[in-house]
């Protein structure tokens, strides 16, 4: 006749033990650290596609300031000798040249950072015109 009166709180009050349990668990005695997270962590490939984005975005924007501030994000010690690097290698592979003109134009933009460019408009899909 107990276990009737008792109902379902012993339910309730493992609920309410787990999640303290799970909470003490996961904020105090097993916290997760997070390491290399920054773009200074990429791999070279990956540094490659993150230098090709800022310089896109340059083209885009044509914001020197806020371009640098993204390149010194990846803590090299010559960005602008990395980016002459890329673009090199972009037109060996004969790859994108409008790419390679982007990355170019950053390099400069890094030895001559009050330089101005003028953005290329963007179509609605977001990608740069072309010039003719």
């Amino acid at each position: 006749m107990n276990d009737e009166n008792r109902g379902s709180w012993y339910l309730v009050t493992g609920l309410l033990l787990g999640v303290a349990l799970g909470l003490l668990l996961a904020w105090v005695i097993l916290p997760v650290r997070y390491a290399g997270g920054g773009p200074e962590w990429l791999t070279k490939a990956d540094r490659d596609v993150y230098r090709g984005l800022i310089a896109r975005a340059y083209l885009a924007e044509g914001d020197t300031p806020r371009s640098l501030a993204r390149l010194a994000l990846l803590k090299e010690k010559s960005p602008d000798e990395e980016l002459s690097a890329e673009a090199q290698r972009v037109l060996i592979k004969q790859g994108d040249q409008a790419l390679a003109r982007a990355l170019t134009l950053l390099a400069a933009a890094v030895n001559q950072p009050m330089l101005h460019i003028t953005p290329l408009p963007t179509l609605p899909g977001g990608s740069p015109t072309q010039a003719p």
